[in-house]
């Protein structure tokens, strides 16, 4: 059985993530800032002060969920956002691929100006917010590093039918709205 760690597993990717892999029969490790939420499956980590841990034990893999992801907060306090979204996550991606733990980041379609739908592989990102920025910054730092056991997985927004957005729509939705 292979094991995975996921990155900030209480967030709606990383839940959705430990149920998909869960169900493939892996054994799923992950990773919170929230106290209560601490067991032997979950460790507290936070990545404003990253302190690894979960290094004792051996992971195959691991998905990179953890960020702040509001673009707001990002635009209002760059300097704490820099260093959990930028300086900190590109130390743990460092950190993981050192112990040969194929490392898959979450980036986001935000590098780029938006400017533009369907944007190619190979089309120069051009970030407009610090949240993008700060990806984009992720990515130059992996792509330098050539690592071999590490991907990015560029997203945009991310909704199911229990997400945020949805029941917010939903709720207005009834309310005619």
């Amino acid at each position: 059985m292979q094991s995975l760690l996921i990155i900030g597993v209480d967030s709606y990717i990383g839940l959705n993530l430990k149920k998909f892999f869960v169900g493939k029969n892996w054994k799923v490790f992950g990773t919170t800032k929230k106290l209560d939420k601490v067991n032997k499956k979950n460790f507290f980590f936070n990545l404003e002060k990253p302190n690894f841990d979960f290094s004792n034990y051996k992971f195959d893999a691991a998905i990179v969920c953890a960020s702040i992801t509001s673009v707001e907060k990002c635009q209002q306090n760059p300097k704490k956002c820099e260093k959990i979204n930028y300086l900190n996550t590109a130390k743990l991606i460092d950190y993981l691929t050192s112990k040969s733990i194929f490392t898959l980041f979450i980036s986001s379609n935000l590098v780029f100006d938006g400017k533009k739908a369907f944007v190619s592989i190979n089309e120069k990102p051009k970030p407009i917010s610090k949240y993008g920025e700060f990806k984009y910054s992720v990515e130059r730092h992996l792509k330098s590093k050539k690592y071999e056991n590490c991907s990015i997985l560029r997203l945009t927004k991310v909704a199911g039918h229990d997400s945020k957005l949805i029941k917010s729509l939903k709720i207005k939705l009834k309310k005619n709205k």
